[in-house]
């Protein structure tokens, strides 16, 4: 089975620094996501087309598990780890699209500086993960 990789320098140039530090982020982002599709972590990664029915559904990435679930994700970088901030981007997210529970919020803190940070890469990693992969209580 072929297996399409989440884009990578899929983005367009922006001149402010807040929109290319978000372009940085998503683009560490699909690098973990490649990694994770190395290591079998998922199987799938579909990355929205702008204005496409996923981006419309308000999905970003839509990540296939080995089990053959597949999660759509919603990707939010915030250049400041602010609680309020962070609960803002939920709420206003989920008012949009309610049935959309999976939303990955990406901080300074947890974007690699390169793809050779890796333990940004592992922090990434982790925070992916604990979305992706909820325990359950």
């Amino acid at each position: 089975m072929r297996r399409k990789n989440c884009r990578l320098d899929d983005y367009r140039y922006r001149s402010d620094k807040g929109a290319r530090d978000s372009q940085r982020a998503h683009k560490m982002l699909d690098f973990v996501l490649n990694l994770f599709l190395e290591h079998k972590i998922i199987t799938h990664c579909l990355s929205a087309e702008d204005n496409g029915q996923l981006d419309k559904d308000g999905a970003d990435r839509l990540i296939y598990l080995p089990s053959g679930l597949a999660i759509p994700l919603q990707v939010k970088y915030t250049g400041k780890n602010l609680e309020e901030r962070i609960k803002k981007i939920i709420s206003d997210h989920l008012e949009a699209h309610p049935h959309l529970k999976y939303i990955f919020i990406m901080t300074p803190e947890i974007v690699p500086k390169s793809e050779t940070d890796t333990e940004g890469l592992y922090k990434m990693g982790e925070a992916l993960s604990r979305v992706l992969f909820p325990k359950i209580s």
